[in-house]
């Protein structure tokens, strides 16, 4: 699914109102690696005072059998596989960009072909924050 994520990037990162609003950048989980998010992994996501800029995540899971759609003859089926995209900031003014890039993510992504992918928002867990 490294394919897909990068796809995904790649689409996200032409659209010059969704990476002003991440100047933290966007990532895949690749990227980033099983460590997590660190000044080594991500540095351009820290700003000068060590506090995360706003940035992204793009994480794709597995393909999973979904549906009714089969074709025994040519060994197809219908699959699906979730993407995952966490947007990130520590500074509590930040929201306001966080909002705009959720919106702009919508907005590139809802029934958008990426590659051989047709991508439709299933859901998202609106203005969920870590408590201070």
């Amino acid at each position: 699914m490294t394919a897909t994520a990068d796809a995904i990037k790649t689409l996200l990162a032409d659209d010059p109102t969704l990476i002003a609003a991440l100047p933290g950048g966007l990532h895949t989980f690749a990227d980033i690696g099983r460590t997590g998010i660190s000044r080594l992994t991500i540095p351009a996501a820290y700003d000068t005072a060590g506090y995360l800029r706003p940035f992204a995540v793009i994480k794709c899971r597995d393909e999973q059998p979904w549906g009714n759609l089969a074709d025994s003859a040519a060994q197809v089926s219908g699959a699906r596989a979730i993407v995952e995209i966490y947007l990130y900031s520590d500074g509590d003014d930040d929201f306001t960009a966080l909002e705009v890039a959720r919106e702009r993510i919508y907005a590139l992504l809802q029934h958008t072909f990426v590659g051989d992918r047709w991508l439709r928002w299933i859901g998202h867990s609106d203005h969920l924050r870590d408590p201070k």
